[in-house]
């Protein structure tokens, strides 16, 4: 049976704990508030973000990342053999499953 590895975008707002478990490897999206750029989980966290976005004088924005990066990950992942399962947002709310 093949190995299955589990892949997210940081919009699915995993706790560090189901990371963890689930050995889920996860891609952050790019969050822009008032024209400051941000990577969801390493440069602003959930808790930073619910307080920025209260004092933003527009609501956030994200940007899916790049193709390479998730190309990057997906090699590295199925390096071994393993196949991907990949968990993000609806086309309709975001571009990210197109990347």
């Amino acid at each position: 049976m093949a190995n299955i590895k589990i892949v997210a975008d940081s919009s699915v707002q995993l706790t560090p704990e189901e990371i963890s478990q689930h050995n889920i490897t996860v891609v952050p999206l790019t969050i822009m508030i008032d024209n400051t750029v941000y990577i969801d989980g390493e440069t602003i966290t959930r808790d930073d973000f619910m307080d920025e976005m209260a004092a933003a004088q527009n609501l956030p924005k994200t940007s899916q990342p790049a193709v390479g990066t998730f190309a990057d990950v997906f090699d590295k992942l199925t390096a071994d053999g393993s196949e991907v399962l990949a968990i993000h947002m609806t086309e309709t709310i975001s571009g990210t499953v197109n990347s």
